[in-house]
């Protein structure tokens, strides 16, 4: 017992009553929490350095930083520092990062620019964006248009309440804004927009469905030239892959082949595939990046691939595969070519990957210039509301949906 209290004492610099049993030393608790409180609250929210940052806020972030890491390796300071504001910054909000402004392209507007759309084709074309409301619709693009705006919007996180004083304790601003993040609430609303433009139905502006090819002009997402085979390219781009590469008839994806029912090596060749039956179609040739974004949940299941790869005898991808697991997990793996990262997603249903190619099928647009943290303080009460609001909009054009694929395997 008394060796295994010794462990503990020097793994967490545990001390008692301004003790440290560690190191023998008298500890002030106070000074040290306060140190480091003030260094959190002038950090704001995001210890990661931005290009909008003054001078003082950088200073403030990277010693914030440092903290943690000098905690991390074991510095004793550091580490009251941060077992004294422990007890303190509980949160009980189960944070859920998402992913999907990866999918678009990100441009950053002067406070003066108006995003928009001109349409240059001798046909209509047909876009989605988010509107006003926050939900996804369509407009469509006559032929010459001169300008079609793209709609902005503010977006807003929720007021955060806190009292800034308590009677016994003095000033306790630093220690309440610690325990909120109001720049991850933020991102996690913009990125949500963007996922629910992108995965909407086709006729309110989504990116996935079958290809229209024929008809009239004006409802079609391609004209193909008349000495392309067609028979090469994709029909659709919402993709369901199926155990057999080709199917009994001879036709890939043949829906008489079983689904195939887990994340895996189908699902990258399936990828694959859809990338490379566009050929040099487009100015810009469609190439997987490599990043799939995949339900966590599904993820494990590559280890399933691993092992089918090992006990087939005499496959000479076995001893390669395995290298790759034992080395580097199974969130990044070497296949056909290509490195391939996978991006667990905790926000989307099982069954459904979405991979990430070159090329984007929309836009996001940013006011970096208008970004806004709002503080309102009541003095009499010792009581503040704090939200951030960040100026957003957000479109796909019909007509470039081949740029993007979703892949359901279950």
């Amino acid at each position: 017992m008394k060796q295994q209290i010794q462990q503990l004492i020097n793994r967490t610099a545990l001390s008692l009553n301004g003790y440290d049993f560690a190191t023998n030393e008298t500890v002030d608790h106070a000074a040290n929490a306060k140190a480091y409180l003030l260094t959190l609250a002038s950090a704001q929210t995001n210890l990661m350095p931005t290009e909008g940052d003054s001078a003082e806020v950088k200073t403030a972030k990277a010693k914030a930083l440092q903290t943690v890491r000098d905690a991390l390796a074991g510095d004793r300071e550091a580490i009251r520092s941060l077992n004294a504001l422990r007890l303190e910054t509980v949160d009980n909000f189960v944070k859920a990062g998402s992913n999907w402004m990866r999918f678009f392209d990100v441009i950053s507007l002067r406070n003066d620019e108006e995003p928009g759309i001109k349409n240059t084709t001798m046909n209509e074309i047909r876009v989605g964006y988010v509107a006003q409301h926050g939900a996804p619709r369509m407009i469509k693009v006559p032929p010459h248009d001169a300008h079609t705006r793209i709609p902005l919007r503010d977006v807003s996180t929720e007021k955060v309440g806190y009292f800034t004083r308590d009677i016994y304790r003095g000033d306790i601003a630093a220690l309440a804004q610690a325990t909120f993040d109001l720049g991850f609430d933020l991102q996690f609303k913009l990125d949500r927009l963007a996922f629910d433009l992108y995965t909407a139905p086709l006729g309110s502006g989504g990116a996935f469905g079958a290809f229209v090819t024929t008809g009239a002009r004006v409802s079609r997402d391609y004209n193909a030239h008349s000495g392309i085979i067609t028979s090469h390219l994709p029909t659709t781009n919402d993709i369901t892959v199926y155990t057999d590469a080709i199917g009994p008839t001879g036709i890939y994806n043949d829906p008489a082949s079983a689904i195939v029912g887990r994340f895996g090596v189908r699902v990258l060749q399936e990828i694959i595939r859809y990338a490379d039956s566009w050929g040099n179609l487009f100015p810009s040739r469609i190439n997987a990046t490599g990043e799939v974004v995949v339900p966590s949940s599904d993820l494990f299941t590559i280890l399933m691939d691993h092992t089918q790869i090992q006990s087939t005898q005499g496959n000479p991808n076995a001893t390669d595969f395995s290298r790759q697991v034992q080395e580097n997990g199974y969130l990044q793996l070497q296949y056909a070519g290509r490195t391939w990262r996978f991006i667990p997603d905790v926000t989307i249903p099982t069954g459904t990957a979405y991979p990430v190619f070159s090329n984007k099928a929309g836009t996001v647009f940013l006011k970096p210039g208008l970004d806004e943290e709002v503080t309102e303080t009541d003095r009499q009460k010792h009581y503040e509301e704090r939200f951030i609001t960040k100026v957003f909009g957000a479109y796909i054009v019909k007509q470039k949906r081949m740029n993007v694929a979703r892949f359901t395997y279950k």
